[in-house]
C-alpha cells in the first residue's frame, strides 16, 4: 500500500472510530481486513486513545444519558411536589434536610397533605409562594409556630392561592371556621 493510501486509510479509521456512530475497533478492522490490535496501533500513532470511541464511548454516552434522565426525573419530582426546582427548595430550606419536620419544605408538604385530607382542597401555591405568605406575616420564625399560628383558607370556593389564605392565631382560626392548618 502506498504511503498516500495508507494515510487516507488511517485518517478514515480515526474518523470512523471517533464518529457519532461509535464504531468499535473490531468493526473497523473487519472492514479493512486487519486486526483490532492493528487498529489500536493506528489510533495510537494518531494520538487517539482507545477510550475515545467505540464501545467505551457508547458506554460513556449511555452513562451520561442515564445521569441526565435521573436529573430530569428528580427535577420533575421537585416541580410536582414543591412547584419549583431543587435549588429553590434547598435555598428556602436553609441547608436543613428535606425530611426535617421543622424545615419549610416538610411543613409545606404537611400543609398540602392536611388541606387535601381534611377539606378535600388542592393547594395551588408553590413552596416559594407558601413560604412568602408566612414570611410576610412575620410569624414563620416564631419557635411556637406549630401551636400559635395557622394558615387558613379565606374562601373555600376559590383556589387555595396566596391571595386566598391568611395567617391567624390558632384560637382565632378555630373560632372562625372550626379548622386550621399549620404551616
Amino acid at each position: 500500500m502506498k504511503a498516500k493510501d495508507t494515510k487516507k486509510r488511517n485518517d478514515y479509521i480515526v474518523e470512523q472510530f471517533l464518529s457519532p456512530n461509535n464504531r468499535t475497533m473490531q468493526d473497523i478492522g473487519d472492514e479493512f481486513g486487519i486486526s483490532r490490535e492493528r487498529i489500536r496501533q493506528i489510533l495510537k500513532d494518531n494520538n487517539v486513545s482507545a477510550t475515545a470511541g467505540g464501545a467505551t464511548a457508547r458506554g460513556k454516552l449511555r452513562r451520561e444519558r442515564e445521569e441526565q434522565e435521573l436529573a430530569d426525573r428528580t427535577e420533575r419530582r421537585y416541580y410536582r411536589t414543591y412547584g419549583c426546582d431543587e435549588k429553590t427548595v434547598r435555598e428556602i430550606n436553609g441547608g436543613r434536610e428535606l425530611s426535617n419536620n421543622r424545615s419549610p419544605a416538610a411543613r409545606y408538604k404537611f400543609y398540602k397533605w392536611n388541606l387535601k385530607r381534611l377539606q378535600g382542597l388542592e393547594c395551588a401555591m408553590s413552596l416559594p409562594e407558601w413560604y412568602s405568605v408566612w414570611q410576610k406575616s412575620g410569624h414563620y420564625s416564631d419557635d411556637s409556630l406549630r401551636t400559635q399560628y395557622g394558615m387558613v383558607v379565606v374562601d373555600k370556593t376559590k383556589p387555595v392561592t396566596a391571595d386566598n389564605v391568611k395567617i391567624m392565631k390558632v384560637k382565632n382560626a378555630v373560632n372562625r371556621n372550626k379548622d386550621w392548618y399549620d404551616g
